[in-house]
């Protein structure tokens, strides 16, 4: 299975890198953690996965950089990634799931996707040239936040049994600042789909089959 290529390909014998892809009755979980000891939001559960044909990684461990060949410049926004990525064949299809865990104010997500998106093309590109590689690879982005409307009530997102639709961010591509939607339509600006998971508490999960 095309998979077992990028499972080959990723460092996954170093513990700080590999996430485990636990089993639940039979089912694949993998559990994403934030390593800042002062965030709020410290892990989220993702389930509905194939035990099998799974698995996870983080593309920024402590004292690892995504790559040695790119600048430092912190004005270029290449080297910010997101906290977890997961592998995985859903319904026939191989889907890679970007995760982002943000605490406080949710900003500077965007090119964390974009960066993380590119790291996983720059895998699939040398899956082609070097293996038989010739499948799809579908991105599915995944925000999880302490979000909360005005006020003190929560703005839960329910994620039991109900279909999540991504939202479409639009972004100007130089810097990967976020934009008015109707911005997105001067042919210069883009655009992304994010699915925004909000108030995810540690005792629940989130089921990749009730993504749309």
């Amino acid at each position: 299975m095309s998979i077992e290529i990028f499972r080959k390909m990723v460092n996954l014998d170093d513990p700080k890198i590999n996430i485990e892809v636990r089993d639940k009755y039979g089912n694949g979980i993998v559990i994403i953690e934030e390593s800042d000891i002062s965030a709020g939001l410290k892990k989220v559960t993702i389930a509905g996965l194939d035990i099998k044909h799974t698995f996870a990684f983080k593309l920024d461990p402590k004292g690892y950089v995504l790559s040695p060949f790119l600048s430092n410049n912190k004005e270029l926004h290449i080297k910010k990634v997101c906290d977890g990525v997961i592998f995985g064949f859903v319904e026939g299809e191989l889907i890679v799931y970007l995760c982002e865990l943000k605490s406080g104010r949710a900003t500077g997500y965007i090119n964390k996707f974009r960066s993380s998106e590119a790291f996983i093309c720059y895998l699939e590109k040398l899956a082609k040239e070097f293996f038989d590689f010739n499948e799809r690879i579908i991105f599915k982005r995944l925000l999880f936040d302490q979000k909360k409307v005005k006020g003190t009530i929560k703005n839960k997102t329910p994620t039991n049994g109900h279909k999540l639709v991504p939202k479409n961010e639009c972004y100007n591509p130089i810097n990967g600042s976020k934009l008015d939607s109707k911005e997105c339509y001067d042919g210069k600006n883009k655009s992304i789909e994010i699915y925004f998971i909000h108030h995810l508490e540690e005792n629940e999960y989130l089921n990749v089959r009730h993504l749309a």
